[in-house]
């Protein structure tokens, strides 16, 4: 027979009220991890974020300055700074100037000493970033804020938390804590839950599904992830609206589809700076795959040849993408089949243009970026983003071609979301529907339209 539920809850809930006794972040920060964590974020996005804290842009740009990174002249810019240094080294920055600040000022035991506490701490996230570069770990990101809060424990002790509380992360995650969060932070949203809240939802699920052993428990988190996500507004942002009636103006979409050839000509001109033309290859290849594989950034990046990128007929054969359950977001596995013309443009930027990016490096990403990683996501993107609004003057990001994806195929085949779900990964045919729902009231504008303009017979009166 299980543990009852009261005595499994009692320890994990003296946990969570304990971090309330933790200072808090301050808003620059937290408003800048939310960014951060979003696909889309620019470099100018974070610039203007951090320029709202003097101290934060003082110390990206003496971090910038410093030894370092052996910069020939001094970076003025917080823009400049973010760029150079990605937003991985951006969120590591950020967290340790931020976390050891706040963390100075809890109240601890007066034998507690919060600066060797702090240097500790710091000295272990850098060690613990170096390692990972070095060794194949599965999310070599995450290295130096688990090195920043491996002690963090202690810290909860020192401010008098009984030692016997802190059993697990499975304690802290288990979906009994887990719902009494979500229906905490629903009720602080009001009638509807904010897109936080049904987001951090899914987050849970994801980390139960990752530690195991929750069984029937699991059940109810994902029901009540079930109920937060009918709360999520249908439709598109106003944003993603404007982009989809750029998107199905005439013209518009055949730039985007002809810019790959039309940037591998341009590296080809420009083989006398080898990175330079790989750089432009290498979005070539980005966009003719979101073009016809819209994927999320996350897959486009974290793309390697010969597992994700693969030849099942042979050497002369087309390519397929594909990516299994546990690569994508839904847990739904997606295969793309490539045509010919994707398949031409991938095979001439990994044999004339790629070992231009690997830096001596024999990792196997199609994206290669510094220490055997894949290219930094933010900086991909922005990559793209800038290039095809120079090339086309649309500006998309990368997770709205999945966007001009589903409206272009409700445009040419009314009515079959199903359709739309499988080339998006999406578990549900009825998220689907809810998310393009404005697309209706467009097509029956332009149906009403065609029948004006062609069914009915208005002649005019001859005088």
């Amino acid at each position: 027979m299980g543990t009852p539920v009261e005595t499994i809850v009692s320890p994990r809930n003296r946990i969570l009220a304990s971090l309330d006794k933790l200072p808090p972040f301050s808003p620059v920060l937290t408003r800048l991890l939310a960014t951060l964590a979003d696909e889309d974020v620019s470099f100018g996005a974070l610039a203007g974020i951090i320029e709202t804290d003097a101290v934060l842009a003082g110390n990206l740009l003496r971090v910038v300055n410093s030894a370092l990174y052996g910069r020939a002249s001094s970076i003025n810019s917080v823009r400049h700074s973010v760029s150079i240094l990605g937003s991985v080294k951006i969120r590591n920055l950020v967290l340790g100037l931020s976390v050891t600040h706040r963390w100075a000022g809890a109240a601890v035991s007066p034998k507690w000493d919060s600066r060797q506490f702090n240097a500790h701490s710091l000295a272990v996230a850098v060690l613990s970033d170096l390692i990972a570069l070095d060794m194949p770990v599965p999310y070599p990101e995450g290295a130096f804020t688990a090195g920043l809060l491996h002690d963090v424990g202690k810290l909860l002790i020192a401010i008098g938390i009984p030692i016997a509380s802190l059993t697990s992360l499975r304690a802290l995650i288990h979906p009994d804590v887990a719902e009494k969060v979500l229906e905490a932070y629903w009720r602080k949203d009001g009638e509807v839950p904010k897109t936080y809240t049904i987001n951090l939802g899914c987050r849970f699920v994801a980390l139960a599904h990752a530690i195991g052993g929750f069984e029937e428990a699991l059940r109810r988190i994902e029901d009540f992830r079930f109920t937060l996500e009918q709360q999520r507004e249908d439709g598109m942002t106003p944003k993603n609206l404007a982009l989809i009636r750029s998107v199905l103006t005439d013209g518009v979409w055949s730039r985007v589809v002809n810019l790959p050839e039309q940037l591998m000509r341009q590296a080809r001109r420009e083989r006398h700076a080898p990175v330079k033309a790989a750089v432009l290859a290498q979005i070539a290849v980005a966009v003719a795959i979101l073009a016809v594989a819209p994927v999320r950034l996350g897959n486009l990046v974290g793309i390697r040849l010969g597992e994700n990128l693969t030849k099942p007929g042979g050497p002369d054969s087309n390519y397929w993408l594909t990516f299994t359950r546990d690569e994508v977001k839904n847990r739904v596995s997606l295969p793309f089949k490539l045509d010919d013309t994707v398949t031409a443009i991938i095979n001439e930027y990994v044999h004339d243009f790629r070992s231009a990016l690997v830096r001596g490096s024999n990792a196997d990403w199609l994206f290669p970026g510094d220490a055997n990683n894949h290219k930094e996501k933010i900086s991909f993107s922005t990559q793209i983003v800038d290039r095809v609004q120079k090339s086309t003057g649309l500006r998309i990001t990368v997770h709205q071609f999945r966007h001009a994806a589903g409206a272009l195929i409700l445009k040419h085949r009314p009515g079959e979301y199903e359709l739309v779900g499988r080339i998006l990964g999406h578990k549900s045919v009825r998220t689907t529907i809810k998310f393009y729902l404005d697309l209706k009231t467009t097509q029956a504008s332009e149906i009403f339209t065609d029948i004006i303009r062609n069914k009915l017979d208005f002649k005019q009166d001859v005088a």
